[in-house]
This record gives C-alpha cells, sequence and structure tokens, in this order.
C-alpha cells in the first residue's frame, strides 16, 4: 500500500508522512522534502489535545485515523459530528459501525483554522464533518 504525504489543515509548510496501512507517521517540514515528495496529495491532518489526526485516501477509500488507529470509512458504516461549544471548545465525535471510535473535546489554537474551503474560519473537525455531505468524498478519497 502507498505511503501518502498529507498536508497539515491550517499550516502548508508542515506535511505528514502517512501509511495507511500500519498507520505509522513521521511530521515533516516541507523544506526538508525531495521535490518528488512535495506536490499536493489528498488528505490531510491536524493535532488536538495532544494527539495526531487525519484523513488520508487508500485503495479501499477514505481512512480516518488518530495516531495508530486507523478506521476505514465505508458509505453508510459512519457518522461524524462536530460542535462549537459555549465557551468555544470543539467537540468532535466519530461513530464507526455504531461504535464510537473518537471523541474530542479541546480549545483550539487560533492557528488551527483554516479558511481555504469555505472562506471562514473551521477546525480540521468541522472541515471533516462538511466533507463527508459531498458527494465525491468517497471517490477522491479511492485511490492508490
Amino acid at each position: 500500500m502507498a505511503t501518502y504525504w498529507l498536508r497539515r489543515h491550517s499550516r502548508s509548510g508542515q506535511t505528514l508522512r502517512y501509511s495507511p496501512s500500519t498507520s505509522t507517521f513521521t511530521q515533516h517540514d516541507v523544506s526538508e522534502l525531495a521535490e518528488e515528495d512535495q506536490p499536493p496529495r489528498p488528505g490531510t491532518w491536524t493535532e488536538a489535545d495532544g494527539r495526531i489526526y487525519g484523513l488520508s485516501p487508500s485503495p479501499n477509500g477514505p481512512v480516518f485515523f488518530c495516531e495508530g488507529d486507523a478506521y476505514l470509512l465505508e458509505p453508510g458504516g459512519f457518522d461524524a459530528k462536530c460542535t462549537r461549544t459555549e465557551d468555544g471548545r470543539i467537540h468532535f465525535v466519530l461513530n464507526v459501525g455504531g461504535e464510537t471510535v473518537i471523541e474530542v473535546l479541546y480549545t483550539p489554537e487560533q492557528d488551527m483554522f483554516f479558511d481555504f474551503y469555505h472562506g471562514e474560519n473551521e477546525s480540521f473537525f468541522e472541515w471533516f464533518g462538511g466533507l463527508i455531505s459531498n458527494p465525491t468524498f468517497f471517490k477522491f478519497n479511492t485511490r492508490d
């Protein structure tokens, strides 16, 4: 299975080398990479509450990962909910096969937000929650 270079959701100069088959990763600054590893790839990642979370393509479909845990997202087999609390924290829950596999509640740092997609500040988790309703989500994230 392929290894992907994923861009950081809010900082384009940072990348993550991610292998979906082993759910292993290493962080890199773009300036450290060979030119062939620098082209944009589908997938992205972030840090929240001291852990790495991300979305990566795979030959079997999109993979949502958190540190060493990885979850293949199949149509109709998962749901995600992301809300902001009154005190500004973000609460994200990912259910796969009817079971909660990831739940995170954290106070985001200002530089965690990214406004490329919708022209408004959204965290990785808010972006992901909106992305999964896109009809091309599975097609775009299913690749070698």
